[in-house]
């Protein structure tokens, strides 16, 4: 076969780029058997080139190319079809005819309704890791987790067809062109020092590195992209290093623009490694259907078994200790884990860090940590992993943040999953999994996504937890915000929570009648653009910026929990009791002031709370509240901008 495309350069090392083509992507088939009463239809699948859908895979060796061919297989290649631009008219097909060459196709099904004159017809090839979410109107894939290999990154790939349906076709698809949604690439990594043969696990991050994506699937013709997240990471747990120090990855790849990528990579002896694949000085455009092949050399930045004895910096205020390295975060961690949980003193970060896979969560119920950590607009890269957690396990880049306590100025964009629970006291935040009495957390947020299988999860915060009254001290989680999708995938059979800003402001009372709390306060706060979920649906709570509260009170009259000035955009919330802003499953008092949301009210959602002006004002927009809800905020510091953003006055 002819590549008609020639190579070009990527970056600032010869990458060669040529069309590919493979066998695609899946979808977890849904039980949507053909039916009498619709039109069955045969299908000529295109790419309107004579390689037809499946074209080759080229790459450059020595200046000549290696040809890897992708044919259709009759046997096991499904295509879901669309029809009539609805999601729901769809059906399986199958292979029925291939050319002699085997690389195109005649596809044949039935779909459950007759097709329309100048409707489109859109198909994807099912086959890999891609599923079809939120009512089959979007495709998803997850690249998050990939295992390095040829076959498994082409599992990741996109292909996807549309056409428009002429009545005088009758029953036949005479060119259904397929394009694609994707881009691989193959990286060649040579470790200095190593002289044996070894693994290593690597995460893979950078700005517009796409974690995961949704494209339509019917909507404004179908194929447009509905949704990237742009944080998290690409992980690789297990690749094999050669006695020259070599590796080879293969992975898919959202194709956009992206810049200051870097690789983390962690051999089985505890060393780390970081690769600079696009630096932050220079953006690439990565394209649909293109194959790029580089190497990079590594540099060994020390071993996690090797940690500092001590922290740059002394402590204070003026000269606070300074968090550089992994390494730095890892010391941290054990320090507090050992018992010094740093009453009063004050950490800076100086860099972004990458986490890369396992993490044990900086302090726990017994061993708070209680300093001051200032993120300095840094952020947490990569992914954070968390195996189990024991009863009162609490997960994040923090596990629980005591008296005294305040986290500012720290973004997490690190994908953080637990995999297991023991029981409805679990806690989980990307930021910290539950804080104590007299906490601040503030300007903090998280975009990586959360999928946690816990009682309680949350996007910046897990769980507030305080049962001690005193009035003249304040609980503050303020200029904050997520983006990530929050899933508690939890079956507990006990109510569970699951939020975008908080997941759950525990406020107990040890007296009756008595107030619970000292003051509790989510003001300046916003969730917008993300998907929050709970698995549990008969107990569970889920809302916009706090999932749930509850509380011995009885009234919404009293003003030591007060939620002022947020707003929330989610695309969906699925749980028992749903709100908008807040969730309540029982008569938990709190007061909602100049707050702003978008959709529909939920009935069941927050019943008991004082809906204040703008709740659920459908009326109005966001820009049309920003000023109500910068005085209503009246901070010297922060404010939203006419987009709702958070912004330095």
């Amino acid at each position: 076969m002819n590549i008609k495309n020639k190579l070009s350069s990527l970056m600032y090392a010869p990458l060669a780029l040529a069309l590919l083509a493979a066998c695609s992507s899946d979808d977890v088939l849904e039980n949507n058997q053909p039916t009498t009463q619709g039109q069955t239809l045969t299908i000529n699948a295109t790419t309107g080139s004579e390689d037809g859908t499946r074209t080759i895979y080229g790459l450059e060796t020595g200046g000549k190319y290696e040809v890897i061919t992708s044919k259709w297989d009759k046997a096991n290649d499904k295509v879901i079809v669309f029809g009539n631009s609805n999601a729901a008219n769809k059906a399986e097909f199958n292979v029925s005819a291939l050319s002699s060459d085997e690389l195109s196709a005649t596809l044949t099904g039935t779909l459950p309704t007759k097709l329309e004159h100048g409707k489109m017809v859109n198909a994807y090839i099912a086959n890999g890791d891609v599923i079809t979410v939120n009512n089959d109107n979007q495709i998803e894939v997850d690249y998050s987790d990939q295992d390095g290999t040829w076959q498994g990154a082409v599992k990741k790939s996109v292909l996807y067809g549309s056409a428009t349906y002429n009545a005088a076709d009758g029953d036949n698809i005479p060119n259904l062109k397929f394009a694609y949604k994707t881009a691989f690439f193959k990286l060649t990594l040579t470790f200095p020092e190593v002289t044996t043969n070894t693994t290593a696990s690597l995460c893979i991050t950078g700005e517009k590195l796409a974690s995961k994506s949704r494209i339509n699937t019917v909507y404004n013709k179908g194929g447009g992209t509905n949704k990237v997240v742009d944080a998290g990471s690409i992980n690789i747990p297990s690749v094999t290093i050669n006695d020259k120090g070599e590796a080879v990855v293969y992975f898919a790849l959202y194709p956009q623009k992206i810049k200051n990528t870097q690789i983390s990579a962690e051999l089985a002896d505890g060393s780390i490694y970081t690769f600079e694949v696009i630096p932050a000085s220079k953006e690439v455009q990565i394209n649909n259907g293109f194959f790029y092949q580089f190497g990079r050399t590594g540099t060994k930045i020390g071993n996690k078994n090797e940690l500092p004895t001590v922290f740059k910096g002394a402590g204070t205020e003026k000269s606070p200790y300074e968090i550089a390295t992994i390494f730095d975060l890892m010391k941290l961690q054990k320090d507090v884990a050992d018992g010094n949980n740093y009453n009063g003193k004050c950490f800076r970060m100086t860099s972004d860090i990458t986490i890369n896979g396992e993490w044990k969560a900086i302090g726990d119920y017994l061993k708070m940590f209680r300093g001051k950590f200032d993120g300095a607009r840094h952020s947490i890269l990569g992914t954070m992993k968390f195996s189990s957690l024991a009863d009162n396990g609490m997960a994040g880049l923090f596990g629980c943040v005591g008296p005294n306590g305040v986290i500012k100025n720290l973004t997490n964009k690190a994908n953080v999953t637990v995999e297991n629970s023991a029981n409805q006291s679990s806690f989980v935040g990307g930021i910290v999994g539950r804080i104590r009495k007299n906490v601040t957390i503030l300007n903090c947020a998280n975009i990586g996504n959360i999928t946690a299988n816990a009682g309680t999860v949350g996007g910046v915060v897990g769980e507030a937890y305080i049962d001690t009254y005193n009035s003249e001290l304040e609980t503050r989680i303020e200029a904050c915000y997520n983006t990530g999708d929050i899933t508690n995938t939890s079956t507990f059979d006990a109510t569970t929570y699951v939020g975008g800003v908080i997941a759950h402001p525990a406020l107990k009372s040890k007296a009756k009648d008595t107030p619970p709390v000292d003051h509790f306060v989510i003001i300046g706060c916003y969730n917008k653009d993300n998907t929050i979920v709970a698995a549990e649906k008969t107990k569970s709570c889920g809302g916009g910026v706090v999932g749930s509260t509850n509380g011995t009170q009885t009234s919404a009259n009293n003003d030591f929990f007060l939620i002022k000035a947020c707003w929330n955009s989610s695309q969906s919330i699925e749980a028992k009791n749903v709100g908008l802003i807040a969730s309540s499953a029982s008569k938990s008092g709190f007061v909602m002031d100049n707050c702003w949301v978008k959709g529909k009210k939920f009935t069941n959602g927050g019943e008991y709370a004082e809906f204040i002006e703008c709740y659920n004002n459908t009326n109005s927009t966001l820009a049309e509240r920003i000023d109500a809800m910068n005085t209503a905020w009246g901070s010297t510091e922060y404010m939203f901008d006419t987009k709702g953003n958070i912004v330095n006055k």
